[in-house]
């Protein structure tokens, strides 16, 4: 067998050596001999130099020539031993090692997919199931048994697997030991509850695109999940061009993360108040122009991203969410009437804080300054020992609302939680120069060139004092 190999990996014209092997029993009992040919195929079309110089045409005449290779009596060898063998995973697993670690053409993926999809392999896999379960318990390497359970994403491998309890279970004790079998080995479809599975399938079928566990599908953004086990999983549809959210979403009750980003979807609807176990929703980059007040139904919600949309107003309810501490709304067109009713909201929460400083700086850079001073006001009602927030209010009502006293109060208050905290020591000073305490200011701007020496306007300042 090892001349064989040999000589099929070294030949110039290695085809007839191939046929004489497709045609004898050596493939059965000899799956080596199988990856031996695949090598060769990739071989074959990797040795031709495809620098600037050569035509596309010329590289896949290349391309076809070492695809003359993949024969349909080769096909038609290898389904036939699936059919007859009790361990598949052994006659396609090198194979596989070959085509996954080496560049391949187009006709060499449909060659291998056309296998996996045949009615042979599905024939195959219902006739051995119940020894599976037996082989995962007793093997040392389970990857080499269930592996191809996943490939292409095969549905119907799928639905067998998920109807064999013991193979779940078995897994679930494996991925304690061994996460990485989970990772690259085994779609993550079969771990989600039997509902949130079949969901999925029904997604698939409305937005036209297949959904795909993220850790094989990369950053294509086709549609992903994330199914860590029945607790919860998250679910990736950016930039599929989705102009509206799919009513199936809503029934994924478990579901914590759900990013849409980059579509065309304007309307938040009422049911987005199902999903309860939500921590992240991202909406960046669509076309939003209402947002339901059910939101405020997320209770675990800590993540909320909706920048550069088209909304007027959002609910005045989502300052009820106590857990909301990071949220993006830059870039949308809030009408000044919803800004000052989020503002002056009764409740108190990490969330009303967020989205007030966001509105804060915003009105600030528009010059509504009394409005903008509101916004900070309400800050340190949450939490009373921001020190950002105190200097902003201070530098509002000393520079654009001439409102000293009240001024002069914000920048203490900043000193008192740091005493040496240079934005404060100055703007005060500046302040009481203004209205003339020379003495005080002078202390202050003493103090501030102990912590800045370079700052030209403090010693211009002392001078004019």
């Amino acid at each position: 067998m090892k001349n064989i190999i040999e000589k099929i990996k070294t030949s110039d014209s290695p085809r007839r050596l191939i046929i004489a092997v497709t045609e004898s029993d050596m493939l059965k009992d000899n799956p080596e001999i199988l990856s031996a040919i695949f090598e060769k195929v990739i071989q074959i079309s990797q040795d031709y130099d495809s620098g600037p110089w050569m035509e596309t045409s010329d590289i896949r005449e290349f391309e076809d020539d070492a695809a003359r290779l993949l024969m349909p009596e080769l096909k038609n060898k290898i389904l036939e031993i699936i059919e007859k063998s009790k361990e598949p995973w052994k006659i396609l697993k090198p194979v596989f090692d070959t085509f996954c670690d080496n560049y391949c053409f187009d006709q060499l993926e449909e060659f291998i997919s056309s296998i996996l999809k045949s009615k042979e392999f599905n024939n195959c896999i219902t006739k051995i199931l119940p020894n599976i379960v037996l082989k995962i318990k007793d093997s040392k390497k389970p990857n080499e048994i269930f592996w191809f359970f996943h490939y292409h994403g095969n549905k119907e491998h799928v639905k067998l697997i998920k109807k064999e309890t013991k193979i779940i279970e078995v897994i679930k004790k494996l991925l304690t030991k061994n996460n990485s079998i989970c990772e690259n080995w085994i779609s993550h479809r079969v771990f989600l509850c039997e509902e949130d599975a079949i969901l999925i399938e029904q997604l698939e079928v409305e937005i036209g695109k297949s959904i795909h566990h993220n850790g094989y599908q990369g950053n294509d953004y086709r549609g992903q999940y994330v199914a860590k086990d029945k607790r919860f999983f998250e679910i990736d549809l950016r930039r599929l061009k989705l102009t509206k959210i799919s009513h199936v979403l809503f029934s994924f009750t478990k579901l914590t993360k759900l990013e849409l980003g980059n579509n065309l979807i304007e309307t938040i609807p009422d049911s987005i108040g199902n999903l309860t176990n939500l921590k992240e929703l991202i909406l960046d980059d669509n076309k939003l122009k209402m947002i339901s007040q059910n939101i405020s139904k997320l209770t675990k919600l800590d993540t909320l991203y909706i920048r550069n949309n088209k909304l007027k107003s959002i609910p005045v309810s989502i300052t009820k969410l106590e857990k909301l501490e990071y949220i993006q709304i830059e870039n949308n067109s809030l009408t000044m009437k919803n800004m000052s009713e989020i503002i002056h909201s009764k409740y108190d929460t990490l969330s009303k804080a967020t989205i007030c400083f966001i509105l804060g700086k915003y009105l600030d850079k528009k010059s509504k300054y009394k409005l903008a001073y509101e916004a900070f006001a309400e800050i340190p009602k949450i939490t009373p020992k921001d020190i950002y927030v105190w200097n902003y209010m201070g530098k509002i009502l000393y520079y654009n609302l001439k409102k000293y006293d009240e001024a002069e109060n914000s920048f203490k208050r900043v000193l008192q939680f740091k005493p040496d905290n240079y934005y404060a020591l100055t703007n005060l000073g500046h302040l009481l120069l203004t209205i003339e305490r020379y003495e005080e200011s002078k202390k202050l701007y003493i103090k501030a060139k102990t912590i800045d020496k370079n700052d030209i306007n403090i010693f211009l300042n002392l001078c004019c004092i």
